[in-house]
């Protein structure tokens, strides 16, 4: 019993990596993948636990999955940040990484809702070090060097525990 329930968990994240789609055209070729992937594992249900959780952002066996590029919308701002998604979510939030030129834009679109806003977190460079300040906190958050699917990048973590979302291709 115990197994199956683990087999069945198992499954549903494997479901959800493909958004729900699990039909011929992706299975086969999925678990070809895996097994390319991950040869060290010996069979198919640990193969896609390992792949479900990858893109989750758990690092497995001291592995780190790469950030792949993606579009993120907030729900304060009608504006789109291009930047990296490694997977992690906070609250089921995305936690994107961007890189310094959007951080500007990010900065600067930060700087305008401020002036209508008393709340409003207050984004601001000094350097290269973005600094955060919200709350009577601050957060000083520097470039780290992120595999991404596009190489290696120096990108900035931007989560901040917003309400960030990756918006999907078929989004208008």
């Amino acid at each position: 019993m115990k197994a199956d329930q683990a087999k069945t968990e198992m499954r549903e994240l494997w479901d959800k990596s493909f958004n729900g789609k699990w039909d011929g055209e992706i299975k086969a070729p999925a678990i070809a993948k895996a097994k390319e992937l991950y040869p060290h594992l010996d069979d198919d249900e640990k193969r896609f636990a390992y792949h479900a959780l990858g893109r989750k952002g758990v690092a497995l066996k001291g592995e780190k999955p790469s950030s792949a590029p993606a579009v993120f919308v907030g729900d304060w701002t009608e504006d789109e940040y291009k930047g990296y998604d490694c997977g992690v979510r906070w609250n089921g939030w995305a936690s994107p990484w961007f890189p310094l030129e959007v951080v500007k834009e990010l900065v600067k679109e930060q700087e305008r809702l401020a002036k209508d806003c008393a709340e409003c977190p207050i984004l601001r460079l000094d350097g290269e070090t973005l600094i955060n300040e919200y709350d009577g906190e601050t957060e000083r958050i520097n470039p780290t060097l992120v595999k991404t699917t596009d190489g290696e990048k120096m990108l900035y973590d931007c989560g901040f525990g917003w309400t960030w979302e990756v918006k999907l291709e078929d989004e208008e």
